[in-house]
């Protein structure tokens, strides 16, 4: 009998643990160094993670510690603390230890905080001293998190976000059947509009009905429209979108529609086909300025900086004067620990280009996003003293100042 009872509970044990290994992980990683130079107190995950089924931001704090010795300062305590933020309001947080760094070595687990389901270890990476005490430390914070949590918090975002879409689909969709019957080249766009701001088909019935009606309606109203109007509409229509840099106006139309299929695919959340597309795109026309941002800008989302690095890297090459694809060469340098070298080039656009704020307020983030305070601090008065009313500077620039204090 007693023989039975241990063979059932070691089934119960090799069914949990298989059960356990089937359960994956999604993993977040951010490398950031400690110095006694001003530097940001804290540092949001590269992208949102599930938190009580909802879409949160991750972000982590570093309360520091730090003991001048004649002309240099040591790092003598740390602790973190982590925090999920909805809406940009705190849900939830989590301290953890104070850890004393006088015995740490290099690769050493510092602390492990748990957050709902969301796990955090802290591990030192590198360690630089001078005499015995820390000046230097780079740390790998790892965020962990149920893939399943996640694809639950993400459909349930969309299920919430659906209604609005479709609503505001809906108004413009109004819009169009008040046009007079006699202006139907109008109508005809206005309804592609609608068709465009609405949620994908599949996302619930309500929208694939919508997608049903305004296509037939389409389709109606383009058979009574002559061709050569038709392709009129065609051309208005396509200035809706976000309009292609000058560079790309010679670009093969195959590699045109293979970009438009990729951006299709990516907002139906299917990454390997839209990939593929986009690398098609490239392979016809090499030097495709939007292709590359839009591979650059997934491979960025998916942690992929080496590759993101290469594409914003390729497209600046091709349009110098982009204060985006600057800033987002800046994030993918950063994330793989040359941050100092990737600043080099924003330094030099700004010179380039003084008279762009954009560039200069790009500039202004990076050096935030590095640590350099009083860099990112004289940027963001330059902006300010020739546009009083810029936001974007006023709001950094305020950060700093609370950071500084």
């Amino acid at each position: 009998m007693r023989t039975n009872k241990i063979s059932f509970l070691l089934f119960l044990f090799v069914i949990c643990s298989a059960t356990l290994s089937f359960a994956k992980n999604v993993e977040q990683k951010i490398i950031r160094m400690l110095s006694y130079d001003p530097h940001p107190s804290s540092e949001v995950f590269a992208e949102k993670v599930p938190f009580n089924g909802e879409m949160a931001d991750l972000e982590v704090t570093f309360l520091e510690s730090w003991k001048e010795v004649k002309d240099y300062a040591v790092l003598t305590q740390v602790s973190f603390t982590l925090k999920a933020l909805i809406n940009g309001q705190s849900a939830s947080e989590a301290t953890g230890k104070k850890i004393p760094l006088d015995k740490l070595k290099k690769g050493q687990q510092l602390d492990s905080i748990n957050l709902g389901n969301i796990s955090l270890s802290i591990t030192a990476d590198e360690i630089l001293k001078k005499g015995n005490g820390i000046t230097d430390i780079t740390l790998t914070f790892k965020a962990s998190y149920p893939e399943k949590s996640l694809q639950q918090a993400k459909k349930k975002q969309k299920e919430k976000q659906a209604p609005i879409s479709l609503t505001l689909a809906r108004k413009l969709a109004e819009k169009a059947e008040a046009l007079p019957d006699s202006n139907p080249k109008a109508r005809v766009a206005l309804f592609k509009k609608a068709l465009t701001a609405a949620p994908l088909p599949d996302v619930s019935p309500e929208s694939a009905e919508f997608h049903q009606q305004l296509t037939a309606k389409i389709q109606n109203l383009e058979s009574q429209i002559p061709e050569e109007a038709t392709k009129e509409v065609e051309k208005k229509t396509e200035k809706s979108e976000p309009l292609t840099p000058s560079v790309d106006k010679s670009v093969n139309a195959e590699a045109k529609e293979l970009l438009k299929n990729a951006k299709t695919f990516f907002a139906q959340e299917k990454g390997p086909e839209g990939r593929e597309a986009i690398r098609k795109a490239l392979e016809i026309a090499p030097d495709f300025h939007e292709a590359l941002i839009v591979l650059g800008d997934n491979n960025y989302s998916n942690r992929k900086y080496a590759r993101a690095k290469e594409s914003f890297d390729k497209a600046l090459n091709l349009l110098e004067r982009d204060s985006e694809t600057l800033l987002k060469y800046f994030k993918a340098c950063y994330y793989l620990g040359e941050g100092a070298d990737a600043i080099i080039r924003l330094e030099n656009a700004n010179r380039k280009f003084n008279g762009d704020k954009k560039i200069k307020f790009s500039l202004a983030e990076a050096y935030f996003q590095l640590g350099d305070l009083s860099s990112a601090q004289a940027v963001c008065s330059d902006i300010l003293a020739s546009d009083p009313t810029n936001m974007n500077a006023k709001d950094l620039l305020s950060r700093i100042n609370r950071l500084i204090k």
